[in-house]
């Protein structure tokens, strides 16, 4: 089989180190490594075995499918998201920890222990203010005391999700610290041991010390851990970059002045010019967003996008590159010849944030782990 055009490149050494570097930030509090959705459009396995041997202390996954993905990889693994009822059986049979979004599901976990023979292990999911899922923080004690007596439930933690930790002293998320923290007090104070407490996710991390001092003993680490240029990068200095795509020019040719570049012409060449067809476009997660306006590194060459952006290529300006040649290597996110390309680049042109790219990088580029 040939080799794949476009290859998103893993650094595990790095991403080792990043590990290793949150780790001393937030000890003595444990990290969750949150995996969901292929590792961030990683890869999965691979990853997983680099932050275990990093010291991650739990795995986080979406969902059932993604908890059988991590099933074996010798660290517990927590299903962040509600789980449907049809699933609570398999959830509870394979030992991942579920989240309880309340008494109802309470229930549904407490007979899927009873029909499983096995102990369902729960983490309670509060709602201090994200407004997604989960018990509303203000009445969840009540609830709570009802949830801990069902048969079959072992409840071992309680986490919640900040909405807005992306700059320090954010009025919004320090309020959601403390409800939480009050609500975790009060249910100390019921006898309640809860050994797994946590809120910080890789915001929380960078901006908000408060969450990994008592009572938090957890992490949850996510984007962070890729080192990636991103609203993170300020409030934790000195992280590595993980990841990088690269692919190849696929063509170079001179073209005459006149001539429209891509679907729907949106680009007309003012004179003659070098122009490269480069491998590589939306369907394996180029954002549309770069037609005209984004670049990539030839030999070390910053070049500019022109042209649409199309399914499978996209078109590059040579003029400053003569010596391209078909079969050349190009980035298209990192560095080379003293340039940068940010996966925050990408998201900036497109007007979102960087975890919708990753999650973009399509099926048919490989994922190449060193």
């Amino acid at each position: 089989m040939s080799c794949s055009r476009v290859r998103l490149e893993i650094d595990l050494d790095a991403l080792r180190g990043n590990v290793g570097r949150i780790r001393s930030r937030v000890a003595p509090c444990r990290l969750i490594a949150v995996l969901k959705a292929n590792a961030y459009g990683t890869s999965v396995r691979e990853v997983a075995e680099a932050v275990r041997s990093a010291g991650a202390s739990c795995f986080a996954a979406a969902d059932v499918n993604e908890a059988e993905e991590l099933a074996g990889s010798g660290l517990p693994v927590l299903i962040l998201g509600a789980l449907q009822p049809d699933e609570a059986e398999e959830a509870v049979s394979s030992g991942f920890i579920c989240a309880v979004t309340g008494y109802d599901e309470a229930l549904i976990l407490s007979e899927a222990a009873r029909k499983t023979g096995r102990t369902a292990l729960c983490h309670l999911k509060i709602d201090t203010g994200m407004g997604r899922f989960g018990m509303v923080c203000d009445s969840a004690f009540e609830e709570i005391e009802k949830i801990r007596f069902l048969p079959g439930l072992r409840i071992c933690g309680m986490f919640s999700h900040l909405a807005s930790a992306v700059a320090p002293g954010d009025g919004y998320a320090l309020g959601q610290i403390a409800r939480f923290r009050e609500l975790a007090a009060k249910l100390a104070g019921m006898g309640l041991d809860l050994r797994d407490v946590h809120v910080a996710a890789s915001g929380g991390i960078a901006y908000f010390p408060e969450t990994y001092a008592p009572p938090f003993t957890m992490v949850r680490c996510g984007l962070i851990m890729y080192g990636i240029d991103s609203s993170y990068a300020s409030g934790f200095p000195g992280l590595e970059q993980v990841l990088t795509v690269k692919t190849r020019l696929a063509a170079v040719r001179k073209l005459p002045s006149g001539s429209c570049i891509g679907y729907g012409h949106t680009f007309k060449l003012s004179s003659p010019a070098l122009v490269g067809t480069v491998y590589g476009g939306y369907a394996d997660g180029v954002p549309l967003a770069l037609t005209n306006r984004g670049s990539v590194i030839v030999n070390g060459v910053m070049c500019p996008v022109v042209g649409r952006v199309c399914m499978d290529y996209l078109m590059v300006l040579l003029d400053n590159v003569p010596s391209a040649r078909p079969g050349d290597e190009v980035v298209l996110v990192g560095s080379g010849g003293g340039s940068r390309i940010t996966f925050n680049d990408w998201a900036a042109l497109k007007g979102t944030h960087v975890h919708e790219i990753l999650c973009s990088i399509g099926n048919r580029v490989a994922r190449c782990c060193s």
